[in-house]
């Protein structure tokens, strides 16, 4: 039996793995538009390779099937699967990391264990189109027994996706969601070019309809808008929602600290008839504030004045405008339906056609959720 895999990615190369190791004596064959394999997957956790997380919450997914296959249990597995290849994993709080903590040491087993069992790789190689047994690429004409196609979402095109798989996918007769990008920066309507560059440590609150969402963490100040793993989250939960709400994210910059003992704090630094705001935050962050709070500069504030900076800073707000591109992702909202799948990932419209990883419209938030995704749909393919 011929097995193409189409899309050298994380997924496509644990299931390129996969399916040698259950059929030593079936064609593996992986197929990827890049000049190397799994260049997304080098990036991951800032080249330290977050691969997956143990702590797995309801809104970890967007899809019950992505819930149903992440779970505690496969996780172990997963690990375990790791091992066999001679990869070490290690954890640090939650998050899972090759013993490594590098991208390159993790894809360089992956690719020196296909290698081994003997998986093929056609790199520099576009497919263009499939029929009923035959890939076509921009150069040739395979045929398969069995195709999966691992293609990715439509997130950096410059580590290899760009979606024209949905295209082809369309021209089959698949149902596709819209494409949205996701864990990305977000663009504010508040002016934030003042601040840019600026980092704070803070307990971030995304509202809407009624709706809560509560993370800590960094928030970076872009010229446009807010960055940092807390906002690609925030990006991805108001992208899965496709719907035009008043999103407002609301920074508080004291989150160890309840009113009153902060008036107690900052009544005591004002003593001081020196500015004491400069003292508590960065220069651009002091005066960013000072003017949503309509105060000039004074080395001594008034008890007002000093009540409307604790409520400013411990509400820091902020109204959604747009998520960045997909250039600036990390993952795709949206994607292949999930109803055009079977249990085994195979396709309901096209028989011995299987969809794995970011292809399908599952997405994780930031922490290794999407890589584990990746390897553990790779590994549902029998």
């Amino acid at each position: 039996m011929r097995i193409i895999i189409i899309g050298g990615g994380a997924s496509g190369l644990i299931a390129a793995i996969s399916q040698k190791m259950k059929h030593p004596g079936d064609d593996v064959l992986v197929i990827d538009r890049s000049n190397k394999i799994s260049k997304k997957t080098f990036a991951s956790g800032n080249g330290r390779c977050n691969l997956g997380n143990l702590n797995i919450k309801d809104n970890s997914y967007n899809a019950v099937l992505a819930k149903r296959t992440v779970t505690k249990e496969n996780v172990k597995s997963l690990i375990s699967f790791y091992e066999d290849l001679g990869i070490l994993i290690k954890a640090e709080g939650d998050l899972l990391y090759p013993y490594s903590l590098s991208s390159e040491t993790y894809v360089s087993q992956l690719v020196n264990k296909a290698g081994a069992l003997g998986v093929n790789f056609l790199i520099n190689e576009e497919v263009v189109d499939y029929t009923n047994k035959v890939v076509i690429t921009t150069s040739k004409t395979l045929n398969y027994d069995k195709l999966i196609i691992a293609t990715g979402g439509k997130s950096q095109e410059k580590f290899g996706s760009n979606g024209k798989m949905f295209d082809i996918l369309t021209n089959h007769g698949y149902e596709i969601n819209p494409l949205i990008p996701g864990l990305c920066p977000i663009k504010t309507k508040e002016d934030t070019s003042s601040i840019s560059g600026q980092r704070v440590k803070c307990e971030v609150t995304l509202s809407y309809n009624e709706e809560r969402y509560f993370e800590e963490g960094e928030v970076l100040f872009k010229d446009d808008g807010l960055s940092g793993i807390v906002i690609f989250n925030i990006s991805s939960i108001i992208a899965r929602n496709r719907k035009d709400y008043d999103y407002k994210i609301s920074l508080n910059l004291f989150k160890d600290y309840d009113e009153v003992s902060l008036l107690s704090k900052f009544r005591k630094l004002n003593d001081s008839n020196n500015n004491f705001i400069y003292g508590v935050f960065h220069k651009k962050i002091a005066d960013y504030i000072l003017r949503l709070c309509k105060i000039s500069p004074k080395n001594k504030y008034s008890l007002y004045e000093i009540e409307k900076i604790i409520s400013t800073s411990r509400n820091l707000e902020f109204t959604y405008k747009s998520n960045y591109g997909f250039d600036d992702s990390q993952v795709t909202i949206g994607g292949l339906k999930l109803e055009e799948i079977n249990l085994r990932m195979e396709s309901r419209k096209e028989k011995n056609i299987y969809f794995i990883g970011e292809v399908l419209d599952v997405d994780g938030l930031c922490g290794g959720f999407n890589l584990m995704w990746a390897a553990l749909s790779a590994l549902k393919v029998e």
